[in-house]
């Protein structure tokens, strides 16, 4: 590599957001049922063991899902994806959300902090889901709330 190739590659990326998300699943219908059926994200295309699923909005972020079967295990306290965590517009979605969990007969938890609300919940492979509403000045800061991202 040229010297002025190694300094136009030498700064940090600025990176607009999280493009992409993919989740090893156990059984991908029963996934599906849970991300597209509950969650309403949209099912962009299924490709034998693989489904790419897609949210709202001009930037919406995608969820890969990849059937690994039964036998796959899950390592808690280990390296891995944690939790994902979906925007909503209005506190009234997480109304929504709510009933439709717990209609489905799915565990959820509501929490308020102070210009936040959470819904909390687990996909059919216990892999954490957060449904997230922010008010404007929270989204306004760059920080995520520590909620976000503990491991509460």
């Amino acid at each position: 590599m040229q010297d002025r190739e190694k300094k136009e590659l030498a700064g940090p990326l600025k990176l607009t957001g999280i493009y992409s998300v993919a989740v090893q699943v156990r059984y991908l219908d029963r996934s599906l049922a849970f991300y597209r059926d509950l969650l309403g994200l949209r099912l962009q295309r299924q490709e034998g063991e693989v489904a790419h699923l897609h949210g709202y909005g001009d930037t919406a972020p995608s969820l890969v899902l990849l059937e690994v079967g039964e036998r796959a295990t899950r390592v808690s306290h280990g390296p891995g994806l944690v939790r994902v965590a979906w925007r909503v517009d209005k506190q009234a979605d997480l109304d929504v959300a709510e009933q439709l969990l717990k209609r489905n007969g799915l565990d959820c938890v509501r929490r308020h902090e102070e210009g936040l609300a959470i819904l909390e919940t687990r996909d059919p492979d216990r892999t954490h889901v957060l449904l997230v509403w922010l008010s404007d000045e929270v989204a306004a800061d760059d920080s995520l709330p520590p909620r976000l991202y503990g491991w509460e």
